[in-house]
């Protein structure tokens, strides 16, 4: 049992010192020493250990503080990858990352939602298999997005989920019963905020904070200190189904008005449907997409302004509702929403202020998501990298073995 839990600890200070690593990007064995409390013997072994696998290399001489020289240490980028997957209601993403979130390979395909679910999974592991064998480097762990609602501790989607026919099936299982790395599965909110906490532009090590996945539904990924926020059986952050209008539509999930029935590119998109099919506002063609929406919407088209200005406005009370349960740090919106821009933002912004006491309002960042394109992608590898940290030992014995 000692032994047992001595090795625990040695794996928790390995990956302690290679996240501390990776947060501060360049620093040096005097600045670990000091940031973990570690003894200065055990980060010499830890950063030794690192080294020796590849894990991670010297610098050379950086500036320290009060100007003492020392030799510097960072993360390898190109020692190992892992496979992001973001699986979505009619297509999947697959991509390769390095430690530093940079990708050099993609594969994009749609499916039809209709066709049988195991041929959609048996292209979807032989596109991860395409890309694992064309990397020239170890490939750590897959990390799997999908749309909610998701119960991430049984790995399976909610009856109510859009993704119909998958209800069944243990995602986690088909995946790892196809390979021999590990494979992790999130709801694609919580691999929005995975995103950001790794690769985003704010540190998300401390305190809470919320990223709205504002897609074709609506939901939220919940990082507290660091850690997701899963709940009870793991389908914490489903805020699309928040109502928001005690007399509105009925909504598959059992309640009427539900978020995302409002506020979405879905919502957005059937809006315009109505304003050019029932009132012959016809400023779009009859073929939009959402896309061609956030152009027009770009262009101050007057119908495309007011369908993203009502979604804005019924997400602000999402928001403000959300300030008020978890008294977050920060909000960041990400998502297809997030694509109209800070004009956007600005009025989401000014809706809460309305909303909310202005102690929580002051206090509390809302902005839009780091990433312009996929967030549950990257998040998807994000996910795979945290895991392969997690357990630094079986990452190391990997890159033995190369």
């Amino acid at each position: 049992m000692i032994v047992k839990n001595l090795e625990n600890l040695r794996e928790q200070n390995l990956s302690t010192v290679i996240r501390l690593i990776h947060h501060l990007k360049v620093c040096s064995r005097a600045e670990l020493v000091a940031r973990t409390g570690l003894q200065q013997s055990t980060i010499t072994n830890i950063v030794n250990a690192l080294i020796d696998c590849g894990l991670v290399t010297e610098t050379g001489i950086i500036e320290g503080k009060k100007g003492r020289r020392s030799i510097g240490v960072t993360l390898s980028k190109d020692k190992y990858q892992v496979i992001g997957v973001r699986l979505s209601r009619n297509s999947y993403s697959i991509s390769k990352f390095y430690i530093d979130g940079t990708s050099d390979a993609s594969i994009n395909r749609t499916f039809d939602p209709s066709a049988p679910k195991q041929k959609v999974f048996d292209k979807i592991i032989a596109d991860i298999n395409e890309l694992i064998a064309s990397s020239g480097l170890a490939v750590a762990a897959i990390g799997v997005a999908v749309p909610g609602p998701f119960k991430v501790y049984e790995s399976r989607f909610l009856k109510i989920s859009y993704m119909s026919g998958m209800e069944d099936i243990n995602l986690r299982q088909l995946f790892e019963d196809n390979f021999t790395v590990p494979v992790f599965v999130e709801h694609d909110a919580n691999a929005g905020i995975m995103a950001e906490k790794w690769f985003g532009k704010s540190d998300l090590e401390h305190g809470t904070y919320v990223y709205i996945a504002a897609g074709h539904g609506i939901g939220a990924g919940i990082i507290i200190d660091g850690k997701i926020f899963h709940g009870n059986i793991g389908v914490a952050g489903e805020i699309g189904h928040m109502s928001i209008n005690f007399n509105g539509p009925a909504c598959a999930c059992g309640n009427v008005g539900c978020l995302e029935m409002y506020s979405s590119a879905h919502a957005v998109s059937e809006f315009v449907k109505k304003e050019v099919e029932s009132l012959g506002r016809r400023t779009l063609s009859a073929s939009y997409s959402y896309e061609d929406i956030l152009e027009a919407y770009k262009l101050n088209d007057p119908v495309a302004v007011d369908a993203i200005n009502n979604s804005a406005d019924y997400l602000s009370i999402g928001i403000a509702n959300i300030m008020n349960i978890y008294n977050p740090s920060g909000i960041i919106i990400g998502d297809k929403l997030s694509n109209a821009g800070p004009g956007f933002l600005e009025r989401v912004k000014e809706k809460v202020r309305l909303r909310i006491s202005p102690d929580i309002f002051e206090t509390t960042d809302i902005s839009l998501s780091s990433f312009s394109q996929d967030a549950a992608l990257v998040g998807a590898g994000a996910l795979a990298i945290d895991k392969s940290i997690q357990f630094p030992r079986q990452l190391i014995s990997l890159l033995d073995g190369q």
